[in-house]
């Protein structure tokens, strides 16, 4: 039972109560407290380093769509040039292909034409000559 006034050995109690807390703050509150405080630290540190190589990485990415884009349009303009000239070469060779085109008809027209005026003489002569040898079948004699 608790008797008042305490006796000398709670006195005892309580002196080794504060020389065990000193104790125990020395040796494992303290050393504990200071590896929770690094880890909290080296945690933040890493964070903060994390975010600013997030930071940079965005910057980069906008830099690197920054630069495809610019790219990209390069190549359009020289894509839409190079069929641009593209177009006006074949516009040429097709113009200079139905020139030949027409030439050669109109040429080959002439000599057609030629050739069929040959052929209604020659015809007519024959018809000529076919009338005559008829007439002389017919009348058994030559026609004069």
């Amino acid at each position: 039972m608790i008797a008042f006034p305490p006796d000398f050995s709670f006195y005892i109690q309580i002196l080794s109560l504060f020389v065990l807390f000193a104790a125990l703050r020395e040796l494992l509150f303290r050393p504990v407290m200071k590896v929770l405080d690094e880890r909290a630290a080296r945690t933040t540190g890493v964070r903060a380093e994390a975010e600013s190589m997030n930071r940079g990485s965005e910057a980069a990415a906008a830099e690197h769509d920054r630069r495809f884009d610019e790219v990209r349009r390069e190549l359009s303009a020289r894509m839409d040039a190079a069929r641009g000239a593209t177009a006006k070469e074949e516009r040429i060779v097709l113009d200079a292909a139905q020139d030949e085109a027409g030439s050669y008809l109109t040429a080959r027209r002439e000599v057609m034409q030629q050739e069929a005026a040959q052929a209604r003489e020659e015809l007519a002569h024959e018809a000529t000559n076919i009338a005559g040898l008829m007439v002389e079948r017919v009348l058994g004699r030559k026609a004069a």
